[in-house]
């Protein structure tokens, strides 16, 4: 058997785009996706940006610490967790004003963090939500690992054509079903718009709560906490994920995916997303219940940038090529596929 060489040549997306046509076709994001709008996005990590001393609204030491204690960098796990011990101090009639004063102190810090890396509603011009509205309605599903605002601004004022599971700003598992030929919108890893209550009910803002200004009022509800998964490796995320009846839905609706699959700005590493590798390694397996017995191979198509040094692509390809092993893999140019186009580049002075 004539074992195949991998090289780092990567195909052009016209010449492969006709297999991934809507019918049942998703496109999974990454933040290289928002990376390649807006170049602020490619922060190393919320909580770095956090704890920056230079920073005015920085974590004290006493915050930094409680992350430590708790093995996390994620923003959500320990609000909740001070936000629970909150409550039960409060029931019990027990001081709780230190618990309060560090909770607020990591919502200050969480939220000028937040604000001094986004991209500015303003400057993400209609015409650039126009072009990303068209790209998006070209797929059946978009599931994104982003928790920025990008993605929502863009579909905000298209309720006909994209849905997002959270009618009447709030999300029903009893009435997670969509109708007609519409894209549905799936937050992985929540975003900056997604919020829950201590019962772990999933709320959401909503443009009729000035959509331009959603930002601005970012966390300003201290009863509701940002639902989003900010850092942390992959069990670290597969824990918010379950703990939130959203995210588990959103994730599930990933592992049974049907159609092809485009991945565009997404690394699938190891360390950080395996669950979402493990979510189409699953794949497999549901369509040979589907299909009860042989399947038709699945469609992948994953984006990487072209300028990445070239033995990095070949190493990449051959480690997404064998854990996708069930599945025809095909890699192909990020910059010849609308949402690498330097157009919808976003600049400070837009």
């Amino acid at each position: 058997m004539v074992k195949t060489i991998v090289t780092d040549e990567l195909a052009n997306w016209p010449d492969i785009r006709d297999t991934y046509r809507k019918d049942d076709v998703g496109l999974l994001l990454g933040n290289g996706s928002s990376q390649a709008i807006w170049n602020n996005f490619s922060y190393e990590s919320l909580y770095g940006v956090a704890c920056d001393p230079s920073r005015e609204h920085h974590l004290a030491k006493e915050e930094q610490t409680l992350f430590a204690q708790m093995e996390t960098s994620n923003f959500e796990h320990v609000l909740w967790a001070l936000a629970t011990t909150k409550m039960v101090c409060t029931l019990l009639s027990k001081p709780h004003e230190d618990v309060a004063a560090h909770y607020e102190a990591i919502r200050f810090s969480l939220i000028h963090a937040v604000k001094d890396i986004h991209v500015p509603f303003a400057s993400v011009t209609d015409a650039i939500k126009d072009r990303l509205r068209l790209i998006f309605a070209q797929y059946d599903y978009v599931y994104t690992t982003n928790y920025d605002m990008l993605l929502y601004w863009v579909v905000m004022n298209a309720e006909r054509d994209f849905k997002d599971f959270l009618w009447f700003k709030r999300f029903d598992p009893s009435d997670a079903h969509v109708w007609g030929d519409v894209t549905k919108i799936l937050f992985l890893h929540g975003a900056l718009h997604l919020y829950h209550d201590i019962a772990g009910q999933t709320v959401k803002k909503s443009h009729d709560e000035d959509y331009g200004n959603i930002l601005g009022q970012f966390y300003s509800d201290p009863n509701l906490i940002p639902l989003f998964v900010s850092e942390g490796d992959w069990k670290d995320k597969l824990r918010s994920i379950r703990r939130n009846d959203y995210l588990s839905f959103a994730y599930w609706k990933l592992a049974f995916h049907r159609g092809p699959m485009v991945v565009f700005g997404h690394s699938l590493a190891e360390q950080f997303d395996k669950h979402i590798l493990d979510a189409m390694v699953n794949w497999k397996r549901y369509d040979q219940g589907r299909y009860k017995g042989t399947a038709p191979r699945r469609q992948v198509a994953i984006a990487m940038y072209p300028k990445t040094p070239s033995s990095r692509i070949v190493a990449e390809k051959n480690r997404l090529s064998s854990v996708l092993s069930e599945c025809d893999v095909r890699f192909f140019d990020s910059t010849t596929h609308p949402l690498g186009h330097a157009s919808l580049q976003v600049t400070a002075s837009t």
